[in-house]
């Protein structure tokens, strides 16, 4: 019987690299997806930060760490989304 080709270490490895470095495409409007996730009171603060600094991450983030000092609430669950869309 004749012997089935194997594919070679190296050629393996690079398939395995190639399918590391194709991640998963972030999505378009990470703003509408983290408002899905969040329940209320949390969504209507991430609407308000929306309103002042539009939909930028950096600068929600920026914003809602900058509404959590000012009030007596705990924001770190917002916090916590808009970091899982930045990294």
């Amino acid at each position: 019987m004749p012997k089935a080709k194997t594919k070679s270490k190296s050629s393996k490895v690079a398939e395995k690299v190639e399918s590391i470095k194709k991640s998963p495409p972030k999505p378009v409007q990470p703003t509408k997806d983290i408002l899905a996730v969040l329940e209320a009171p949390y969504n209507r603060v991430f609407e308000k930060a929306i309103e002042q600094v539009g939909e930028d991450l950096v600068k929600l983030r920026e914003e809602v760490v900058r509404m959590d000092g000012m009030s007596q609430s705990n924001y770190a669950v917002i916090i916590g989304e808009i970091d899982k869309y930045l990294n």
